[in-house]
C-alpha cells in the first residue's frame, strides 16, 4: 500500500510509521495539505519538499499515519491524486489494526514501545 500511495503522489517514498507523533505537514481527506494548520498551494508550490507529509490513517487502538517524503523533485500531484492517497489510508487502517494485534499478540509482555513500532 505504501508503495501505491507514493505513486500516486509522485513521491520519493512512503512508509508507514505507528506510534509516533503526527508532523506538522498533513494530507487531509479532501486533498488539501496544511502545514502548521496553514493551507499549502500544491498547484503552485509543489508537495513541499522539505517536512514529512502524514497521511493519518483512521485506527481506533494507536496512531498511525503514512510518512510521505517528496525531496528530490517538486511534485505537483493534483487534488484527485492526493484524494487518492488520502483514501488509500483509509482503505489500510483495518490491514494496520491487524498487523498491530498481531505484534501485540506476539511480543513478550516485557516488550518496549520501540520494539512495537520496528512494525513499519
Amino acid at each position: 500500500m505504501s508503495n501505491t500511495v507514493r505513486t500516486a503522489l509522485d513521491a520519493d517514498s512512503c512508509q508507514l510509521v505507528i506510534d509516533e507523533p503526527l508532523p506538522a505537514t498533513v494530507l487531509h481527506g479532501d486533498g488539501s495539505i496544511t502545514r502548521a494548520g496553514r493551507v499549502i498551494d500544491v498547484a503552485r508550490l509543489g508537495l513541499p519538499t522539505d517536512d514529512i507529509i502524514a497521511i493519518p490513517i483512521p485506527c481506533s487502538s494507536r496512531s498511525a499515519y503514512f510518512a510521505v517524503i517528496a525531496a528530490s523533485h517538486i511534485a505537483r500531484p493534483p487534488t484527485e491524486q492526493r484524494q487518492v492517497a488520502a483514501l488509500l489510508a483509509h482503505l489500510a487502517a483495518e490491514a494496520v489494526e491487524l498487523q498491530i494485534a498481531a505484534s501485540n499478540l506476539s511480543q513478550p509482555a516485557t516488550g518496549t514501545d520501540e520494539d512495537r513500532s520496528a512494525l513499519s
